[in-house]
């Protein structure tokens, strides 16, 4: 599910800048399809960050999942399109410094996260250590000791 649609990049952003970026033959005519690939793949980055925390598909999309997936769009639109800027590569970075602090837990979507197994039996993870019960000991330096 795409965290953005068209309109909304439109919306959200000057049009100088979505024309330079989406314009690839410069006829004053926005290629759709390059906007769709981009919105479809930042969406498809943001659920590689969000689902190691959450499950997908996400029952309400966050409301700064648009600016997100806009921002991270036209940064790759604009790779493709020969019209990156410095501020459209640093508007990128942050959106996944974001989307990785959502990864780790420090910042979070306002949903309740996957649910981690439980502790309980050898074997079972928990948050991501593999936890192993077993048995006493029954060979000890102390037992070994008291062998004649």
């Amino acid at each position: 599910m795409p965290y953005a649609t068209r309109q909304d990049l439109l919306d959200r952003e000057s049009e100088d800048l979505i024309y330079s970026v989406f314009d690839r033959d410069r006829d004053q005519v926005l290629d759709e399809v390059a906007m769709d690939r981009c919105i479809a793949d930042a969406s498809g980055e943001m659920d590689g960050y969000i689902g190691q925390r959450y499950s997908l598909p996400l029952p309400t999309p966050p409301t700064w999942g648009v600016q997100i997936c806009g921002d991270i769009a036209i940064y790759r639109g604009a790779r493709a399109a020969d019209a990156l800027t410095t501020e459209l590569r640093q508007r990128y970075e942050d959106a996944i410094a974001f989307l990785r602090q959502v990864a780790k837990g420090t910042a979070g979507l306002g949903l309740a996260p996957v649910d981690e197994p439980q502790t309980g039996d050898a074997g079972e993870v928990k948050g991501g250590e593999i936890l192993v019960t077993a048995e006493p000991r029954v060979f000890t330096r102390t037992s070994m000791r008291r062998l004649p």
